[in-house]
């Protein structure tokens, strides 16, 4: 298992975003080529800085657990367009980033919340 990227299923989800401090989630998929892709770079950039981030695989979810992942983000003002998905959270949804973005795309708006300096 990676050091960085921590799994998680929708239980541990719901309670990682509704906890104080940012936390970072990236969603994934079963196939997704893009995922895999980005997932390298953003382990890349979690191994030089010393971050955790969780991964939870939105395929594995059943019909009720999408459902509710698709409310969550209507309710905090986003909508759950695809993945790769990088995802701040705390006390809710902050901020996302939705695809297959670069190692500076990710760094930078990792800085926007203060992960990195």
């Amino acid at each position: 298992m990676n050091e960085v990227i921590k799994k998680v299923d929708f239980d541990e989800f719901k309670s990682i975003i509704n906890a104080n401090g940012y936390n970072m989630v990236y969603l994934s998929q079963k196939g997704c080529s893009h995922c895999e892709s980005f997932k390298e770079k953003l382990t890349k950039v979690l191994e030089n800085n010393k971050l955790l981030s969780y991964e939870m695989d939105i395929s594995s979810l059943n019909s009720n657990e999408l459902n509710e992942l698709e409310a969550i983000f209507k309710t905090d003002g986003f909508n759950l367009s695809g993945t790769p998905t990088l995802i701040i959270v705390g006390n809710g949804i902050v901020d996302t980033r939705v695809g297959d973005i670069s190692e500076d795309e990710i760094i930078t708006f990792l800085r926007e919340y203060k992960f990195i300096d």
